[in-house]
Order: C-alpha cells, then sequence, then structure tokens
C-alpha cells in the first residue's frame, strides 16, 4: 500500500469515524475468459458469499455460475449450469434452510418468442435438485425471485423482445418444484418489472417501470410499485415520478415501509440517484436525490436497508467510456453519511449491480469490472461499515436536494394465468474461475468459548480460543480471576474467590490488525460448605482419606472418573457409593460429577490425585 493510499484512508476515517476493528476489507476478482461478471450477491448462514455470474465459453455458448466464497474471498465451490445456448443468471438467494435458488434467462437465438425464465433449486454445495423451465406469451425475461417460508416467487417480463407491450408475470412455486399460481399484470402501453420483495404479513410488492402514467408520460418513464395480497390479488398501485426518465432499480422492504432507489434524469445534471420511502400500503413518503456532478450522471444499481433504516447503495458514476463503482450510505432522513468512489481503473468502464449486508456489519458487491492488467471479471468488494476498502477508495462528493414529486392511484388489470411448467434439464459442472486478489486486509477476529470447571473450593473456568484468521498473538485478562493474564491459546484454569461480575478479555492480533473480544462472567455464590469433594486420596487402609466419597449430595447424583487418557474407569449413580482406588496407580484422575445440592442440580468437574505412600 503507497503512502498515497494510506493517507487518503486515514482521511476517509477522520472524516467519518472511526473503522471498526475485525471487519475484513478486500477487492478480489474472479474470472478466466474476457467477460465475466456478477450480477447478485448474497450473505451465506456461514458468513461466506454467494455470488450469481456468466461463463462466456464465446460467441455461442454462455453459462451461468455460482461461485461461493468464505468470509475473506477464498473460493469454495464454482459450479456452471448449461441450458440452451445462452442461459444468464438474474439473481441467487438463499432460504432460511439454507438451499440455494438460481433463477436465469435462457434462449438459443435472440429472436421474438425464444426467451425463458429458468428455476434452479440447489443444495448448500451448489448441486441441483431440482429445476424448471417457464414459457409464456411470446418471450419471458427473468427479473427476480424471492423465498418466503415454502414458496418461491419468479418475476418475469413477458411479450419481451417482440415488440408487442410488456407486462408482469408472477409465478409460485413450492419447494419441491410444483407450481401453485401464476398471476399477470398489464396496462395499455406496458409494465416493465425490476424487483420484488415482501413484507412481514405476507404481502408481496412488485417495482415496475412504465410510461402510461404519471408526469411526462408517455414520453418518459416513471416509477410504480404494486402491493398484493397472499393470493395475488392487487391491494393497491401507486405511481411516482418526476418530469423526465425515472428508472428504479432496486427494491427492499423494512419495519413498515419499502425503500426504492434508481436513477432519474435532469436537464441540468444528467442522471441523478435517488431514494424513495413509501409506507406499508405503498403511499409515497420522501424522495431524495442525489448529484454527483458527473457527465453521464450516476446510477444506483442496487440497495440494502439496514435495521436502524440506513440506506446503503451502490451503482456506479461517470462518463460513457470511464466509470467507477461508487457507495453511498444515508439515514433514514436521507442524510449521507458516507458517499465514496473507487477509480480503480480509470479510462474504463466499471459496475456494481448487487449489494448485501455481511456478518460483520459490512458490506458486499459484486458486478463487473475492468483491472487495467486483466479483461472483465465478475469480482466481489468488501468493505467495512462506511464503504472504506484498502486501496482505491477516495471521497466522493454528492449534493443532495428534493424535486417536485407527481403521485397518483392507478388500475391495473390482472388476471390468473397458466404458464408452460417444464422440467428443465440443466448441465452441471466445475467450472474454471480463478481467483485474483487485488487488495486485502483480513485483521484477526477475536472468539472464544468457556465453561465452568469446578464449583469447590472457588469457581474456575475453562477458557479455548475459537479466533479467526490466523492471530499470532492471544492475549488474555482475567480481571478479579487468577491468573490475571495469560497470552496464549488455551489459558489455564481461570478461579474466582469471590462471586460477582467479570470482564473476561480477549485480544487477537495479525499483521492486519487487532480485535477484542470482552464478555461478562457471572461467577455464582456457591455454598461449598454444603458439599465435599475431595481433592487427594491416600488408599492405605490407615482409616484416613482411604477413598473417594462425596458428602452433601442429595437427590440426583451422576458421577464418572478418567485415567489421564480419557477412559473410564468408575461409574456411580449412588452417593453412598464410594472409589476406593485399590485398581489403579498413584497419579492424577478426573471426575465429572452431576449432582442436586440444596434442591438445584449442579455440574462439578476437577482433579483428584490418588497419593500412596
Amino acid at each position: 500500500m503507497n503512502c498515497r493510499i494510506i493517507f487518503a484512508v486515514v482521511l476517509l476515517q477522520w472524516i467519518f469515524g472511526p473503522v471498526l476493528l475485525a471487519q475484513e476489507t478486500f477487492l478480489k476478482t474472479y474470472g478466466s475468459a474476457q467477460s465475466e461478471y456478477g450480477n447478485s450477491v448474497f450473505a451465506t448462514q456461514d458468513s461466506g458469499y454467494i455470488i450469481s455470474a456468466i461463463l462466456p465459453l464465446g460467441a455461442s455458448d454462455i453459462q451461468s455460475i455460482l461461485l461461493k466464497i468464505n468470509r475473506k474471498g477464498e473460493e469454495l465451490f464454482v459450479h456452471s449450469y448449461d441450458y440452451k445456448t445462452f442461459m444468464t443468471p438474474v439473481s441467487a438467494i438463499e432460504s432460511a434452510t439454507g438451499e440455494i435458488y438460481l433463477l436465469c434467462s435462457a434462449w438459443d437465438n435472440f429472436s421474438p418468442g425464444d426467451f425463458s425464465s429458468i428455476l434452479i433449486k440447489c443444495d448448500d454445495e451448489g448441486r441441483i435438485q431440482w429445476s424448471r423451465e417457464v414459457s409464456f406469451s411470446g418471450s419471458l425475461r427473468s427479473a427476480d425471485i424471492l423465498v418466503q417460508s415454502n414458496q418461491i416467487f419468479v418475476l418475469s417480463e413477458y411479450n419481451y423482445n417482440n415488440g408487442a407491450y410488456p407486462g408482469i408475470l408472477l409465478s409460485t412455486f413450492d419447494t419441491s418444484g410444483s407450481f401453485v399460481q401464476s398471476y399477470r399484470y398489464s396496462s395499455s402501453r406496458g409494465l416493465k418489472p425490476v424487483k420484488c420483495s415482501i413484507d412481514e404479513s405476507g404481502q408481496t410488492g412488485i417495482l415496475a417501470r412504465s410510461n402510461e402514467f404519471g408526469s411526462g408520460a408517455p414520453s418518459f418513464d416513471n416509477n410504480v410499485f404494486l402491493l398484493l395480497d397472499s393470493t395475488g390479488s392487487i391491494i393497491t398501485s401507486k405511481v411516482w415520478g418526476t418530469f423526465y426518465d425515472d428508472e428504479a432499480e432496486a427494491l427492499f422492504y423494512r419495519n413498515g415501509k419499502w425503500f426504492v432507489s434508481g436513477r432519474s434524469y435532469f436537464i441540468n445534471s444528467s442522471y441523478d440517484i435517488f431514494i424513495s420511502t413509501l409506507n406499508t400500503q405503498g403511499e409515497h413518503l420522501q424522495t431524495n436525490f442525489y448529484n454527483g456532478g458527473t457527465f453521464e450522471g450516476e446510477a444506483s444499481r442496487d440497495l440494502f436497508v439496514t435495521e436502524s433504516l440506513e440506506t446503503a447503495i451502490c451503482g456506479d458514476a461517470g462518463t460513457f467510456d470511464e466509470r467507477n463503482i461508487i457507495f453511498m450510505l444515508a439515514d433514514s432522513s436521507g442524510n449521507l453519511l458516507s458517499s465514496l468512489q473507487y477509480p480503480i481503473s480509470p479510462l474504463f468502464t466499471n459496475y456494481a449491480f448487487s449489494i448485501c449486508r455481511s456478518a460483520d456489519k459490512g458490506y458486499a458487491i459484486t458486478g463487473d469490472l475492468r483491472p487495467p492488467a486483466y479483461f472483465r471479471d465478475a469480482f466481489i468488494m468488501k468493505t467495512d461499515s462506511t464503504g472504506i476498502i484498502p486501496c482505491s477508495t477516495q471521497v466522493f462528493s454528492m449534493q443532495r436536494r428534493t424535486e417536485t414529486i407527481d403521485t397518483l392511484t392507478v388500475n391495473l388489470n390482472y388476471d390468473s394465468v397458466s404458464p408452460i411448467i417444464q422440467a428443465a434439464l440443466v448441465q452441471t459442472g466445475v467450472a474454471p474461475y480463478p481467483e485474483k486478489n487485488i487488495c486485502s486486509s483480513i485483521p484477526a477476529i477475536a472468539d472464544f468459548i468457556f465453561s465452568a470447571d469446578t464449583l469447590c473450593p472457588d469457581p474456575c473456568y475453562s477458557f479455548f480460543s475459537t479466533s479467526l484468521n490466523d492471530p499470532h498473538t492471544l492475549e488474555w485478562n482475567f480481571p478479579g480471576g487468577i491468573p490475571t493474564f495469560f497470552s496464549g491459546e488455551i489459558p489455564p484454569l481461570v478461579c474466582y474467590p469471590t462471586a460477582g461480575s467479570y470482564n473476561v478479555i480477549l485480544k487477537a492480533i495479525n499483521g492486519d490488525g487487532f480485535n477484542e473480544k470482552i464478555i461478562s462472567l457471572t461467577v455464582p455464590d456457591f455454598p461449598c460448605d454444603t458439599i465435599f469433594i475431595p481433592n487427594v486420596i491416600t488408599p492405605d487402609a490407615d482409616g484416613k482419606n482411604d477413598s473417594f466419597r462425596i458428602s452433601g449430595a442429595n437427590g440426583l447424583f451422576k458421577l464418572k472418573i478418567f485415567n489421564r487418557w480419557g477412559k473410564l474407569i468408575f461409574e456411580s449413580d449412588n452417593s453412598k457409593n464410594t472409589w476406593d482406588a485399590q485398581d489403579v496407580s498413584a497419579g492424577v484422575y478426573y471426575y465429572l460429577l452431576q449432582a442436586e445440592v440444596n434442591g438445584e442440580l449442579h455440574d462439578f468437574r476437577g482433579t483428584l490425585s490418588v497419593i500412596r505412600n
């Protein structure tokens, strides 16, 4: 990292506040041909990512890709999916149970009537479980997919590329691939579907464009929002926009509000990014516009809304032949919290198509990147919580403003239809998709597990580091405990002479940074004078400490004794039974005890020394 980049990152941290420690940040590309790109990314339940991307194998063969990477951007699997001559992915999504649903568009010839939607269900390793082809009314262009409980919704544009006015088709499948229902939504001058989402009550929102309604129609497009009930019937249809083109691109539902982003055209500033907020019934609440002053304008391609209603935007800005990826973060009122650009490859065009939140509260972005050293690739840009990556990060000044927005309620046509559904014989394979690192910072992430070891005479605990990203140093602090400090992976038993609450602090360090994990440990006030567990016996028949006898336990009692190799050598469920150690040699043994004391069940563990004179 050169001095100029270091200064830029320090300046960004000063402007936006300190960067959260232990957030992996990197920029990596993937691909082996000349025209790969990623079009969707989601964070997986194991803190990694799955990217859907294209694999061009020549002028007459394009396949779809699912690429799984871990939290550091390292490839775990790459699978290709091939059907018809061309099959391009539209979006991939993960179900609550870990399955992956991939939506594609497929065709043989770029001609009217030749396009269909392809839905593929895979397991968490990308292996196909089933696949379906959906055909309807001329041609179908896939637009979006969502999963809710045991249903999969496929959003498509019918009458695509056949000269007729397009419309919306929303088809529903169950998790076994069986067709459930399909509804068609239309208007006299057409509807182009963009995205769909769902609220907590099961109502589906569809985002579209149309030049039939609103200000500027029929010369210019406006944004359209349809709210559907669980049967597919329209609850309401709303239109909003400025006078010139408004091109909605992304839809997200969070906490009773629908969030929409896209771009709008203005005579004096070309294209500007907009963020609109609608209430739960689709009524327009506010729209903010953001102008970065570039010649061909700025475009929002996707958005993610956090639990605190901050809106993260990925997109691009610049000219027709030179565009940089951009990132925006706005609060719930539309005020900018962060605005960045990434001039990775000047003189080339770069596009961001999809954004998601990462497990460490940063963001992951994918799209189409043209690094100076090689041809176009799919990429993943993993940022921190403010959008910073270790290289090519610059402040991108944007001005926020409001404009006059026309809103209206419209009536749309809808009816139940029956598309042609058939099994799609999708071929799958392992694809060459090499990983290339542009820049990365992978700091250590502190984590640990612990368990109670002994309660008497003092409560003692075992700790074990599960820290990530190869820390070279682990520093433990146990204020109030014995010992109070340890350096290494597995500390000795830590004992607390006094009951109370104590912090346990682990600091993990590697060459890219450090991270601390702090937990509060509650040490119980246990009546050790009620139960007695000896820690030494001398089985020499002198009448003193001849056997291992536990007193004070009443009720449930389960005792196990092990040698140092972990072999069980004694077991009892009767507190009156004793262990005389006659058949073992002198040494240290280990016990596990579950016993009732004063009506409460407790777990005890510890060591027992057998001493022979």
